[in-house]
């Protein structure tokens, strides 16, 4: 059973979160006494401002925007662990993964003159398309950076949702091309350090509540950290 909890982050003192594919999985009753606890990585810290009522605005501004995305009880997990176990849908959304929420929130912060410069953002995946598809329905010039090495059906899918991409030959090169992007006027849309996108990404926590408000642990794993600390502060 261990493999099912692989590189869990523990968030807080009794949630646990973890993300299989782009399903956030709701544990019922199971604490795995082998899991270390961890805290949520610093970004909670580090915005201190942020908890649950700017989550609760997050959910109302960007409500008709994303998908409320079902909780569904998994039954053969639940046999495996002898839990209760969860699954939250968020393959549903438009571009496949929860991404879309922290971007939507980031950008209906702001207003329409600002987003008149254009967004720009750093990723090789998700969190690309989720600003591609954002832009698009709001109305605003997209530019994607990526690392040469981004495999092609996600530049692909990027493209076709109306962004523009430029390439550099690492992460880290793109990312730093973003702050100069950024000191030119475009708005810089962080894949999680941003505390208006760890709040979209903290609707998910809302929803799980609503959906099973007994529920005892949440499961997701880490990349960047701000769907944990959005989960966790929710």
């Amino acid at each position: 059973m261990t493999f099912f909890f692989f590189a869990a982050l523990f968030c807080g003192v009794h949630s646990l979160t973890y993300l299989t594919g782009e399903m956030l999985s709701v544990v019922n009753g199971f604490r795995p006494s082998m899991l270390p606890r961890y805290g949520t990585g610093g970004l909670l810290e580090q915005f201190p401002e942020l908890g649950l009522p700017q989550i609760e605005a997050a959910a109302e501004r960007i409500a008709g925007r994303i998908q409320r995305t079902p909780t569904v009880r998994d039954g053969f997990l639940s046999e495996r662990l002898g839990a209760n176990v969860h699954i939250k849908l968020e393959l549903l959304q438009h571009t496949g993964a929860f991404k879309v929420r922290g971007a939507f929130n980031k950008l209906l912060n702001l207003d329409p003159e600002r987003l008149e410069r254009g967004v720009v953002a750093v990723s090789a995946g998700n969190h690309a398309q989720a600003v591609a598809f954002a832009c698009g329905e709001l109305g605003c010039d997209a530019l994607i950076l990526m690392p040469e090495d981004t495999p092609g059906n996600y530049v692909a899918k990027t493209k076709g949702l109306g962004a523009a991409v430029e390439f550099y030959p690492s992460m880290n090169d793109a990312f730093a091309a973003a702050r100069e992007y950024e000191a030119a006027g475009r708005i810089y849309v962080h894949p999680f350090d941003d505390p208006n996108v760890i709040a979209g990404q903290g609707t998910i926590g809302l929803e799980i509540l609503e959906d099973v408000p007994d529920v005892t642990d949440v499961v997701v794993s880490i990349g960047g950290g701000g769907l944990a600390a959005g989960v966790a502060a929710a």
